[in-house]
């Protein structure tokens, strides 16, 4: 999306790097502490709703 300019490029990267966050959440679970889960979960809701927000433009 961010290579097709739906998103900016910098919201790609941050969307890339949750991507690659949540394999890691799926695949080694196990090893990943809590207080770290959440803490991502809660800086990175905005970028969230700011692709929410571009999907919604296209629409």
């Amino acid at each position: 999306m961010g290579e097709n300019n739906v998103i900016e490029s910098s919201l790609s990267n941050r969307l890339m790097d949750m991507a690659r966050f949540r394999h890691r959440l799926v695949h080694l679970y196990s090893t990943l502490d809590n207080k770290v889960v959440f803490s991502i979960l809660i800086d990175n809701l905005q970028d969230i709703r700011d692709l929410a927000a571009s999907v919604a433009k296209l629409l």
